[in-house]
C-alpha cells in the first residue's frame, strides 16, 4: 500500500510539474507578444522572475533582448551567458542562438565550425531553424564543403517541421531550378504549404510565377489575386506589382488612378532601395491629369486608413 501511495505521489508531482511548466511557457509567450508590440518594459517585467528561477525559454528570450538591445542596452556578453545557461538545459532555441552568434561574429570571433557545432546540437533537440541554418552553410560552403544536395536535405527537414523560411526557400529552389533540378510539382507544393502557414512571401512569389508563366500558365488575373492576397497583409512589393498590372490593364481593369494609389501606399510601407514603387509613382504622374492625381491621392488615403485593401478596391471599381 505504501508503495502504491508513493507511486501516486510521484505521478501527482509529475503532473504538477508539467502544469507549472505550461504556465511558465505561457508567460514567456506573453512576454514575446509584449515585445512584438514594442512594450519591452512589460516584457522584461513578465520574463525576469522566470529568468531568476532558471527557466530556459525565459533565459533565451532575455538573451535575445540583450543581443538586439530591445528594452536593455545591447550586451552580447550577457546574451551569450544567458544562452549558455539555457543551452545547458538542452534548449534548442538557445543553442541555435549561440550558433548564430558564431556565424555572424556577434560578441565573439566569427567561427563557422563553432556555429555548425551549435546548430547541430540545436537540430538534435528538434529546433527547426537550426536545420535551415545548417542548410545555409552547405549552400554557401561556409565551414563545410559546398553541397547543394545536402543543403536541400537540411531545408527539407526544417520545412517538414513547419519552418516557414525553409518552405519558401524550397518553393523557390524547386521552381527556379538553379541550385537543384527543377521540379515544378514540388516547388508549387512547398509554396502552397507556406501560404497555408501564413506566408505573404509565398503569395507574392506565386503571383510572380503567374506573370512569368513559370511552372504555371501565364495568367495575369490569377497573378493579381495572389498579389492582392499578399498586399492585404502589408507586402509592399506585392502592392507595387499589383499596381503595375493596373497600370497595364493586365488581368484587371486598367486604371492609372488605382495604380498611382497602390504605388503610393507601397512606397509608404517600405524604405528599401530595392523597392520600385517610388520610381514607378514618379513615372506614372506624367500620364495623369491633375484631377486624376488628386483622385488617386484620395484613394491612397482610403486604402491606407481602412486596412481593407480588397474591399476598398472592390467598392471603388465594382
Amino acid at each position: 500500500m505504501r508503495r502504491l501511495l508513493l507511486l501516486a505521489a510521484i505521478v501527482i508531482s509529475g503532473c504538477s510539474s508539467v502544469a507549472s511548466r505550461r504556465v511558465d511557457e505561457a508567460q514567456v509567450t506573453e512576454a514575446r507578444a509584449e515585445a512584438s508590440r514594442g512594450d519591452f518594459a512589460a516584457a522584461l517585467r513578465t520574463v525576469q522572475p522566470l529568468v531568476d528561477q532558471g527557466f530556459s525559454p525565459a533565459q533565451t528570450f532575455l538573451a535575445e533582448l540583450y543581443l538586439d538591445g530591445h528594452g536593455v542596452a545591447t550586451d552580447p556578453d550577457r546574451a551569450m551567458a544567458l544562452y549558455l545557461k539555457a543551452a545547458a538545459q538542452g534548449d534548442g532555441r538557445a543553442e541555435n542562438g549561440i550558433g548564430l552568434m558564431y556565424y555572424l561574429g556577434q560578441g565573439v570571433l566569427k567561427d563557422y565550425s563553432q556555429a555548425l557545432a551549435w546548430y547541430n546540437k540545436s537540430a538534435d533537440h528538434g529546433y527547426a531553424a537550426a536545420w535551415n541554418n545548417i542548410g545555409v552553410m552547405y549552400a554557401n560552403g561556409l565551414g563545410v564543403e559546398w553541397d547543394e544536395a545536402k543543403a536541400n536535405a537540411m531545408y527539407e527537414k526544417a520545412a517538414a517541421l513547419g519552418y516557414l523560411t525553409s518552405q519558401e526557400n524550397l518553393g523557390a529552389r524547386y521552381v527556379r531550378g538553379e541550385e537543384i533540378p527543377r521540379d515544378c510539382a514540388k516547388g508549387l507544393a512547398w509554396y502552397h504549404t507556406a501560404v497555408n502557414n501564413g506566408s505573404t512571401t509565398a503569395e507574392y512569389e506565386l503571383g510572380h510565377l503567374y506573370v512569368e508563366g513559370l511552372c504555371v500558365p501565364h495568367d495575369p488575373a490569377i497573378a493579381a489575386n495572389w498579389y492582392l492576397k499578399a498586399a492585404e497583409q502589408g507586402h509592399a512589393q506585392a502592392m507595387n506589382n499589383l499596381a503595375i498590372l493596373y497600370q497595364k490593364g493586365e488581368g484587371v481593369r486598367q486604371s492609372n488612378v488605382v495604380a498611382y494609389a497602390l504605388y503610393s501606399v507601397s512606397a509608404s510601407k517600405h524604405s528599401s532601395d530595392e523597392l520600385y514603387a517610388p520610381g514607378n509613382l514618379e513615372k506614372i504622374q506624367g500620364n495623369m491629369s491633375p484631377e486624376q492625381i488628386q483622385a488617386a491621392k484620395d484613394l491612397a488615403q482610403r486604402l491606407a486608413a481602412s486596412g481593407k485593401l480588397r474591399e476598398t478596391l472592390e467598392a471603388e471599381y465594382k
